[in-house]
């Protein structure tokens, strides 16, 4: 079989308000059957969860920031001021983080963007750390997936995976 590559660029808007629009972006790419290559996917699979007994190191464990996808980092775009989680966060382009935990998340809104691989620039370049919301999901999500919800004073957003479910509300200011 020949050698193929995928690409995907994926984003979500979500509109607050007629001038109020979030918007998150996901971008990766695939290879299959191509000679001397690595797989490179911005969606990872479930069986790279978090793993608390941490039996396998190569899991994202507990505790730890991680870059919230595979390869090129998630970025948070929003066109007018917001209030995530309570704390205010004004219009621009963001990268996001989420450090997970058993029975919370923390979702890190990075003011360094561009950002590529594991490597997370620090916490000086934090504009806020947020909490989020953990709850187990009723089945197993089959993809990592970052969605809006509406709700009556904006919407959450919520980050699924495997089978747990992190989210934080999203209002205007």
């Amino acid at each position: 079989m020949p050698g193929f590559a995928d690409t995907i660029n994926v984003g979500v808007q979500y509109e607050l308000t007629p001038n109020m629009r979030l918007e998150v972006a996901y971008v990766g790419n695939r290879g299959h059957h191509l000679p001397d290559t690595t797989l490179a996917w911005n969606e990872p699979s479930p069986s790279t969860f978090f793993n608390v007994e941490k039996l396998n190191p190569g899991l994202v464990p507990y505790g730890e920031v991680w870059r919230t996808g595979a390869n090129e980092a998630t970025t948070f775009v929003t066109t007018a001021d917001v209030m995530v989680g309570g704390t205010h966060v004004p219009a621009g382009s963001y990268t996001i983080f989420t450090i997970p935990n058993k029975d919370k998340w923390t979702l890190v809104i990075s003011k360094k963007t561009g950002e590529w691989g594991t490597n997370y620039p620090g916490p000086e370049n934090d504009l806020a750390r947020i909490e989020m919301k953990a709850s187990a999901l009723p089945a197993a999500a089959e993809n990592f997936t970052i969605a809006f919800d509406k709700t009556s004073g904006g919407c959450t957003l919520r980050i699924d995976w495997e089978t747990t479910r992190a989210s934080v509300e999203i209002g205007k200011m």
